[in-house]
């Protein structure tokens, strides 16, 4: 739930402890760790008056009208969603309705991905549905890597008999960042739903907005060392057709507030603009960077893809390791036809035996018989086919064509194109060929 964007959380400076002034060579960052180290949210439900209530309802009711309106599957609000890549099975959209306006930072940048799965959306809507603190930290593990921290502060609405799937909670998530930056940190109202469309179709949703801290939980305000997200009409939007063998699409769905009131010195509003700037996809595909960007944004997406997949993952098919490819006689990548140079870093898919890049490795957790869950390097080729084949009992992963895979190793040379070299700009990214910029995308 928490988006790569971070605005630092107002708290005072803490006095300077006899330890650090005995060492005098205690860092900032071991400091801002030690800060926050102990702290956590209250435990007990936070109790909310008639009027908070009624104003976070109103506030999850006006999210939800929003967002079902602009890319729900019967979408009345026209936006101009650009599609920015494809990369890992998964699409990457950024709104350009407000693009003059989000070019002189006044508005939120909104981008979002795109993947599918063969679970149904109830499967997949279960793991937002709120219960208690216990069934919500094992689900928030699925999405989250480096999960710190999460707690149930208050539900507003909680699932019936009658609609097991619409619930309305006060949710606060903690997940800890990259060594050298500080945690980050999300309070927000959240709604959960699932519809039956006139059409068949099933439309499912987990929406949320943030809440001010100040005025809802003060005690929250007392995490040190953290930095705070605020996230405007974000979430997950699922749909499914309803017609045989059809996958239901995820659109993951991120508003970033910009950074408010830049205070300090020169540097820190530098550091703070260029925290901004590096929210938008649209600043980084063309950059070093992208690859690095783009699986940040869709990590969450993907870990719940990979958490419905792994159910068709039979590993008693799975080729044996005495047949597997040796990587020194391997030119080329198994799945996307990456050509390997000297410093290439090349595996073995546990899968089929051949070798792959490293952008086409997806380690996937896999029910070992007698060993339990365990995490096994399968290629992206691999996926794709088990995707297809998962529905069907009998298939095993070695019976996809090898014949369309030598098909796609052999392409470029039969094309006249070079074996030398290793650009993967291109190859890794399946530029999407749309219109034009003022196009209208439709996800479903």
């Amino acid at each position: 739930m928490v988006a790569p964007a971070q605005t630092r959380a107002p708290a005072p400076a803490p006095a300077p402890s006899a330890a650090v002034a005995v060492s005098g060579s205690v860092s900032q960052r071991d400091l801002s760790s030690a800060m926050g180290k102990d702290w956590t949210p209250p435990s007990s439900p936070v109790v909310l008056d008639a009027s908070q209530r009624t104003a976070l309802l109103d506030q999850i009711a006006a999210t939800v009208a929003f967002v079902l309106e602009c890319v729900g599957p019967t979408a009345t609000v026209v936006t101009n969603w650009k599609v920015e890549a494809k990369r890992s099975g998964m699409t990457f959209f950024e709104d350009h309705t407000l693009l003059e306006a989000k070019r002189s930072r006044s508005s939120p940048e909104r981008f979002c991905c795109v993947e599918h799965t063969t679970a149904r959306v109830e499967d997949v809507l279960q793991l937002f549905v709120a219960t208690d603190n216990a069934a919500l930290q094992r689900h928030a593990r699925v999405m989250h890597s480096k999960l710190v921290e999460t707690r149930l502060l208050s539900v507003l609405h909680a699932p019936s008999d009658a609609k097991p799937w619409a619930s309305t909670y006060v949710q606060y998530t903690r997940v800890r960042s990259s060594p050298w930056r500080r945690d980050r940190d999300l309070c927000a109202v959240v709604a959960t739903d699932c519809l039956r469309l006139r059409d068949g179709s099933t439309l499912g949703y987990c929406l949320w907005d943030s809440v001010d801290l100040e005025s809802l939980c003060p005690d929250l305000l007392d995490a040190q060392g953290v930095w705070r997200t605020r996230m405007r009409r974000s979430g997950y939007v699922l749909h499914n057709s309803g017609r045989p063998n059809a996958k239901t699409k995820i659109l993951y769905l991120c508003g970033l507030d910009p950074i408010e009131g830049s205070t300090g010195s020169r540097l820190s509003q530098r550091r703070s603009s260029l925290s901004s700037r590096r929210s938008s996809v649209s600043q980084h595909v063309s950059s070093s960077a992208s690859f690095h960007a783009l699986d940040q944004i869709g990590g969450n997406l993907d870990r719940i893809c990979s958490h419905f997949r792994r159910r068709t993952f039979d590993v008693t098919h799975f080729v044996s390791r005495a047949d597997w490819s040796p990587p020194a006689l391997a030119r080329c990548c198994c799945s996307c036809n990456y050509v390997f140079t000297l410093l290439s870093r090349r595996s073995n898919c546990m899968a089929c035996g051949d070798i792959m890049c490293s952008t086409c490795c997806r380690r996937e957790r896999v029910d070992v018989p007698g060993a339990g869950l365990k995490t096994l390097k399968i290629c992206a080729y691999c996926i794709r086919g088990l995707e297809d084949t998962g529905r069907q009992s009998g298939k095993r992963v070695g019976s996809i064509p090898d014949t369309r895979r030598r098909t796609m190793q052999t392409s470029k040379t039969s094309n006249g194109e070079s074996l030398s070299g290793g650009s993967t700009a291109s190859e890794d990214f399946d530029w999407a060929n749309f219109p034009g910029a003022t196009a209208y995308t439709s996800y479903w």
